[in-house]
């Protein structure tokens, strides 16, 4: 098996990251317009365990892992909650023994008709001693608030993408140093944000009717920003397939064609979701380890069932809708896949044995159609 990166450059804005599915029907289509119908449909047909693909992500960037980290985190924070709670409650304390003694002092003062100059000046360092206690209450108060639940858990759910060599150094660093919003910042991570693009369809000149309504509607777009707020532009995907696989041959020629434009995706011919490419490297594919092995999902993956040890993986589901591929009512509507970020557990030693791709029952037109489900897994060290 090799692996191949495929390095792609945004030009425009993007609607969606593409899927594994929507690379792998890609280069399929690429492969279309060099090679026969029969030997697309050979290498389609004994496509499981000869090849994965990921989704569209940032360069050097992997999905984070979100309910794997909440998870940890949830479990560390239990005895650190206990922690802070006493660290409170001692700060209470001490504080409420200061203003005792310093209202034993006031009322003494009162209560003393001729001025006494050390009295007074035992009330002055009193005072001092509460409003010392006071400040370290203040910065205690925001130290906790970034040790909260909520704080961490929204910090995270930004984190749509992290540093690939950030990843293992943040899931060893959870178990040995106090969770906290500022413990996480520390790493290099992609943020996700959700823009509008306002359009207006010109229903008069499609029509040819003067005077006839134009529509206005909005466009969502999206862009990925890193932690100096750059816009992200490089982007890659992976696929592992073999080595004389008609795909691999096919990768190995498209380096030829650096900044040719691939276009992913809807709305392309209107200039979004459209890449320059700028280098295809190919490595050899590494085997997983002898026993269980975790691996990080990059793709929309359908796996085999008994290739995954359930109990102990983190899943996250994506549901997707087969409705406009249907052609008869009776067909199901409804396929999930595990989504990208999720962490398994398997004791396959061939990552590429763990996923599967099925029969497509939503489009009859094509008797050889599927449903691509090899997603790319990246072994994780946890």
């Amino acid at each position: 098996m090799k692996k191949f990166e495929v390095k792609l450059r945004v030009e425009g804005d993007i609607t969606l990251l593409p899927d594994s599915q929507k690379i792998f029907g890609y280069l399929m289509n690429k492969l279309s317009g060099k090679l026969s119908r029969n030997e697309i449909d050979r290498f389609i047909k004994n496509i499981k365990g000869n090849c994965m693909v990921s989704n569209l992500m940032p360069t050097g960037y992997l999905p984070t892992p979100k309910d794997y980290l909440m998870n940890l985190i949830q479990t560390k924070k239990k005895n650190q909650q206990v922690e802070n709670t006493n660290t409170v409650k001692e700060e209470i304390k001490e504080l409420k023994v200061l203003i005792k003694e310093l209202n034993q002092l006031n009322n003494k003062n009162n209560k003393n008709n001729k001025e006494n100059k050390e009295l007074k000046n035992q009330i002055r360092d009193k005072g001092k001693e509460i409003d010392k206690i006071k400040k370290i209450m203040e910065e205690n108060a925001s130290k906790f608030e970034s040790f909260s639940a909520k704080a961490i858990y929204e910090t995270i759910k930004k984190m749509e993408y992290i540093k690939r060599e950030d990843l293992t150094k943040l899931i060893q660093n959870l178990n040995t140093e106090e969770v906290c919003t500022d413990l996480l910042r520390q790493y290099d991570y992609i943020t996700k944000n959700q823009k509008y693009v306002q359009k207006f369809k010109l229903e008069s000149q499609v029509r040819k009717i003067p005077g006839f309504p134009n529509i206005a509607y909005s466009l969502p777009t999206v862009e990925y920003r890193n932690k100096t707020e750059s816009l992200q532009k490089e982007f890659s995907f992976y696929v592992a397939v073999e080595e004389n696989s008609i795909l691999a041959d096919e990768l190995r020629s498209a380096k030829d064609y650096k900044d040719s434009i691939w276009m992913f995706g809807p709305k392309a011919s209107s200039g979004y979701n459209c890449y320059l490419l700028k280098t295809i490297e190919e490595f050899d594919y590494i085997e997983g380890k002898d026993g269980e092995v975790n691996y990080l999902n990059l793709g929309m993956l359908l796996p085999e069932e008994d290739s995954i040890c359930w109990e102990e993986s983190i899943v996250n589901i994506y549901s997707s809708d087969r409705r406009p591929f249907e052609l008869t009512e009776n067909s199901k509507k409804v396929i999930s896949f595990i989504n990208i970020g999720s962490i398994l557990v398997s004791n396959q030693k061939e990552a590429y044995r763990i996923g599967t791709s099925i029969k497509n029952e939503y489009n009859q037109l094509y008797s050889n159609a599927i449903i691509f489900g090899n997603s790319y897994l990246e072994p994780l060290e946890v």
